[in-house]
């Protein structure tokens, strides 16, 4: 019996170049990114997602940051 272990890619964790279509929200929505829960992971770096991550957003409330 073999074990295959596919490669896959984690997509960095860099704000500059978030992607909201690769993340999901953990507890609360919204536009701005308060930090990262888990890492999204792709076939390849410009393969298919395999799973989406998972990120906090910033709460705001009235129009004032939480």
């Amino acid at each position: 019996m073999n074990v295959q272990d596919v490669p896959v890619y984690m997509v960095p964790n860099n704000p500059q170049e978030f992607n909201p279509a690769l993340y999901r929200a953990y507890t609360k929505s919204g536009k701005q990114l308060d930090y990262y829960v888990f890492p999204a992971l792709k076939l390849h770096k410009e393969g298919g997602i395999l799973m989406k991550g998972v990120v906090q957003y910033k709460w705001w409330q009235d129009g004032l940051l939480m």
